[in-house]
């Protein structure tokens, strides 16, 4: 009996009284997180990643808050290579904190949960430094305090306005208290 079935399926490319599911691009709409309604993306994305049947805001990742905030094609990032070290070597039985960062680099799309640099808002130059929650929640390890600082210190610099889109689950136990401590460092002249 199992097989008549799998030959129809094969056959027909579906089972007989099951309705075939149109083939649809996934590019093209978005399911809602709040109220499960199918979105189309263009939709969606024009209204700023906000549902319009429930007002449920989307999770925005760093680069697109970026494209939101600032006049297009105007950020220029810094310090985009800066990465946290498995200093402690901390290691655990199904994969090391190493491998753990690459894997959220891949899926986040950013080497690190901040990204920061300058750009513009209407004309005006601004410092922009934001926290992405795809990365690892945006648990704060070394570099995103180191980031954070370095932000702040350019803003200073320049004196430009310093814009910060914080978000943080907390530290990551892996770097134990580096991720906590800032080294001293010598006053701005």
């Amino acid at each position: 009996m199992q097989r008549l079935f799998r030959n129809q399926e094969r056959r027909f490319g579906f089972l007989p009284g099951r309705q075939r599911q149109p083939d649809v691009p996934d590019e093209l709409w978005e399911k809602c997180a709040g109220c499960g309604e199918m979105i189309y993306l263009a939709e969606f994305e024009q209204n700023a990643h906000v549902c319009p049947k429930c007002d449920h805001h989307a999770r925005l990742s760093a680069r697109k808050r970026v494209q939101f905030l600032l006049d297009p094609d105007t950020f220029v990032e810094r310090d985009s290579t800066m990465r946290s070290q498995d200093i402690l070597n901390f290691e655990r039985p199904e994969r090391s904190y190493e491998q753990k960062l690459e894997d959220e680099a891949g899926k986040a799309g950013i080497p690190e949960s901040v990204i920061y640099g300058t750009g513009t808002v209407r004309g005006e130059d601004v410092v922009l430094a934001v926290i992405d929650t795809n990365f690892f929640m945006a648990t704060m390890g070394s570099v995103v305090g180191e980031k954070i600082t370095r932000a702040i210190e350019l803003a200073t610099e320049t004196r430009t306005p310093l814009v910060i889109v914080a978000a943080s689950a907390g530290a990551r136990m892996e770097e134990g208290c580096f991720r906590s401590c800032r080294w001293p460092r010598p006053p701005p002249p």
